[in-house]
């Protein structure tokens, strides 16, 4: 599935991702990277990015990037989160971007879900990073995947 399908998916699924504007910036074997703007909409009473949309971009590395090995396993497997930690690092003024490079995890969860037909369960972590300086790091945190075959 190409990016702009799967962005429209989502945007069509879950329409609360259309206020964040969200762009995939990559998407393949190796990494998901997901670009949160900085905008009216994701700008805080304090003059930075609100938790809400930085947990969104988290969400959406994260999810893609299952949704990519869902796809390439040709199954019908259901994904949702367990649970979501982060560690907020300095305030975020600046378009964002959340990578999530668990590759090999990922696969290998989504082929243990194939295999098993039992709920499958993964912590995966996300780097939210400046868009145009990837050591300025704004947020880590960690998700879990929980995946079974429908």
């Amino acid at each position: 599935m190409n990016t702009e399908t799967l962005a429209a998916y989502i945007r069509k699924e879950i329409p609360v991702t259309n206020f964040c504007d969200f762009t995939i910036i990559q998407l393949d074997d190796e990494k998901s990277i997901i670009e949160i703007p900085f905008t009216q909409n994701t700008k805080n009473h304090v003059g930075s990015m609100y938790f809400a949309a930085l947990a969104m971009g988290a969400d959406l590395a994260a999810g893609l990037f299952a949704m990519h090995y869902i796809d390439q396993s040709g199954q019908n497997i259901v994904l949702v989160f367990k649970d979501f930690q982060a560690n907020f690092l300095r305030r975020a003024e600046k378009n964002a971007w959340f990578t999530c490079s668990d590759k090999d995890n990922v696969a290998a969860l989504i082929e243990k879900a194939v295999s098993s037909g039992e709920r499958e369960d993964l912590k995966v972590n996300v780097v939210a990073h400046a868009n145009d300086d990837p050591n300025e790091v704004f947020m880590t945190g960690s998700l879990t995947l929980s995946v079974k075959r429908k």
